[in-house]
């Protein structure tokens, strides 16, 4: 499974419609998708790390996950949406920390979004680095024996 699918599949486990795409994709998915969301932005920054005989991809990655607002931006009730969308945010990393699929790395940093388009859009954006758990193995032959044969190749 491709790391873009495998980030997907562990926010869908959240129940919410998730979105990805570049950020001008996504700004034209806000008015349509039915909320609360989950909006991935593209993923461009990823390396591979050797742990032990695995190749690991880790990815640096911004999600965001909204909820539809009334204009007041500075109300009570809009803290409250935000606090259920960083509390959406908060189980889905438990789910990361708990699950096989990845681990976190580094600091995880929110940030507060208020957003007008055709409506009114609040909650948390945030950047995360995971570092896939199970990699690509490789696994290399043994060393020849004095003779120069290899014991496992013909």
């Amino acid at each position: 499974m491709q790391i873009i699918q495998k980030l997907l599949s562990t926010l869908k486990e959240m129940g919410q419609p998730v979105h990805y795409g570049t950020a001008e994709e996504l700004n034209e998915k806000l008015d349509n998708s039915p909320y609360p969301a989950i909006f991935v932005e593209r993923i461009t920054d990823t390396s591979f790390i050797q742990v032990g005989w695995q190749q690991c991809e880790q990815l640096s990655c911004r999600i965001f996950f909204i909820n539809r607002t009334s204009y007041d931006f500075d109300s009570i009730e809009n803290e409250a949406i935000i606090e259920e969308c960083k509390a959406t945010a908060d189980q889905w990393q438990e789910n990361i920390k708990h699950g096989n699929i990845f681990r976190k790395i580094g600091t995880q940093n929110y940030r507060r979004i208020y957003l007008e388009f055709l409506g009114y859009f609040t909650g948390i954006g945030y950047q995360c680095y995971l570092l896939e758990n199970n990699g690509t193995a490789y696994c290399y032959p043994p060393p020849a024996n004095p003779d120069g044969h290899n014991p496992i190749q013909p």
